[in-house]
C-alpha cells in the first residue's frame, strides 16, 4: 500500500472476516466459540519508510509497527479502518 489519507494516490487494506455459510466445512457454533476464547484477536504488523535528514548515507530508514490488534468475538460484528 502506499500514499496517504490526502494525496493523490490513496490505498487502503479491508480485512473481512465472516462467519462460514457453506455445511460441508463449517465448524460448527460452538466450535468456533471456543476457538475465539482462545484466539479472539488479530495483531497486525505495518511497516513505515520515512526519511532521516540527518543520515545522508543512509537516508531511507523503517519502522516496524506492531500496535494494531483487533478484538474478535463471535457474537457481534467487529470493523476497523485501516488507512495508510
Amino acid at each position: 500500500m502506499t500514499g496517504g489519507y490526502y494525496s493523490d494516490i490513496f490505498t487502503f487494506l479491508e480485512l473481512r472476516v465472516e462467519l462460514c455459510t457453506g455445511k460441508e466445512y463449517c465448524a460448527t457454533p460452538d466450535q468456533m466459540k471456543e476457538y475465539f476464547e482462545k484466539e479472539n484477536q488479530v495483531n497486525m504488523l505495518l511497516f513505515y519508510h520515512y526519511v532521516d535528514l540527518n543520515d545522508y548515507e543512509n537516508p531511507i530508514k523503517m519502522l516496524l509497527d506492531d500496535i494494531l490488534y483487533i478484538p474478535l468475538e463471535t457474537d457481534h460484528r467487529t470493523e476497523v479502518n485501516v488507512f495508510y
